[in-house]
């Protein structure tokens, strides 16, 4: 998964999700909510299970982001700490 800062520091920062093909998220509903700030934004998958650039949502650097992919047969959820570009695999959500 990607993240695209747009503006860092502040009340305005603002992120945008990406993700990759991936055949098991197809058409699926996405949920990008950041813990932090209590706001989130709400995707579709294509029919590829990639998801294009999303709006924005209220982030910066170090944030905690629970990222949501929902079909009927199943609900796949991660939590990791807010970085640009490609997510680390390790870096995950406090407690």
């Amino acid at each position: 998964m990607t993240f695209r800062i747009e503006s860092s520091g502040g009340p305005d920062s603002r992120a945008s999700f990406q993700y990759p093909p991936e055949a098991n998220y197809s058409e699926a509903t996405v949920f990008v909510f950041n813990r932090d700030r209590g706001v989130g934004i709400i995707a579709t998958a294509a029919l590829d299970g990639s998801v294009a650039s999303t709006d924005p949502v209220a982030a910066d650097l170090g944030d905690q982001l629970v990222i949501t992919f929902e079909r009927d047969d199943q609900t796949v959820s991660t939590c990791i700490r807010l970085r640009e570009g490609t997510q680390s695999a390790t870096d995950y959500c406090g407690p």
